[in-house]
């Protein structure tokens, strides 16, 4: 399920950094979600990017997981207007998991937001 705001998400090679990446473009918000099996306690890393022009600083997704939010850490990159890997910072328990991730609404401006490599380490 994938949801914008304003215009709707496409699968874009313009602009990632590992081939294609899930892209908003022109957008106040929106979020992308899905289900996942996972069979032990995980955490769950992803790369965002999500600046504008003279406002360098990405706007940090929330990160639900069955609705309830989970809180995420850099833990590559800087938040200066480039690409940065976000990680959930508590172990998640395993089963079948509804995972959100949900750029807020931001009415101040328009951007393009980009979600890249979500991966899941199992513990």
């Amino acid at each position: 399920n994938l949801n914008s705001i304003d215009n709707g998400w496409i699968i874009s090679n313009n602009n990632s950094i590992f081939g294609s990446s899930f892209l908003a473009s022109g957008c106040h918000g929106g979020y992308i979600q899905f289900t996942k099996q996972v069979n032990s306690d995980f955490k769950i890393r992803f790369w965002i990017q999500s600046y504008d022009q003279g406002s360098w600083a990405n706007i940090i997704p929330f990160l639900y997981i069955d609705n309830q939010v989970q809180n995420c850490s850099i833990i590559s990159g800087n938040n200066s207007g480039d690409w940065i890997q976000l990680e959930s910072n508590a172990l998640i328990n395993g089963g079948n998991r509804t995972i959100k991730i949900e750029f807020p609404y931001n009415g101040n401006s328009i951007r393009n937001y980009y979600v890249d490599q979500i991966e899941f380490s199992c513990f």
